[in-house]
């Protein structure tokens, strides 16, 4: 997947599912200490179908590198099992991507600081990375947030209109 002739935006369907080989490879390295959750639901008051909801466009690994951060800044540190959860859904037109895990914790200015346009830390490379890219995607229709949460790290992706032509027909 990461580096097969596929088009640089690629479906979320297809994002799910390299987090799940994804997650195959790394219990190779953690066995029983990781387990991952990927859940997708819709808001019944919307007019796509789940297909065309999974069909939504997403620069090529968007979902990869949170998942990593999440496995080893958040969960291997603590030294004891734990959970990353991915979850995506359809709300009033924007599709939002919770990744989640019950780890370590991220501190709210260190991220800001690497999701930031003005590069001001040396650590957080990959979130920069992350969220620059989905930056030159959608410009200021993608909002990426730290939510708040009682352990762990919990971020937001929400990506509102940017429609793109699936399969002959406009989805988000």
């Amino acid at each position: 997947y990461t580096i097969s002739d596929l088009e640089n935006l690629v479906t979320l369907e297809d994002e799910l599912a390299n987090i799940e080989n994804y997650y195959y490879i790394q219990q190779f390295r953690f066995g029983s200490k990781l387990d991952l959750s990927i859940r997708y639901e819709r808001d019944g008051d919307d007019d796509f179908s789940e297909m065309d909801f999974l069909q939504c466009k997403l620069p090529k690994l968007t979902l990869q590198p949170l998942v990593e951060n999440a496995i080893y800044h958040g969960i291997k540190p603590l030294g004891r099992k734990g959970t990353v959860t991915v979850q995506a859904w359809l709300e009033q037109e924007t599709v939002k991507i919770r990744v989640a895990d019950n780890g370590a914790g991220l501190n709210a200015g260190l991220f800001e600081q690497c999701v930031s346009k003005e590069r001001g830390s040396e650590k957080g490379y990959g979130l920069f990375n992350f969220a620059e890219r989905l930056r030159l995607c959608y410009g200021d229709k993608c909002t990426i947030t730290l939510e708040q949460a009682d352990e762990g790290t919990s971020i937001l992706i929400a990506v509102c209109g940017g429609l793109r032509a699936v399969n002959g027909k406009e989805t988000l």
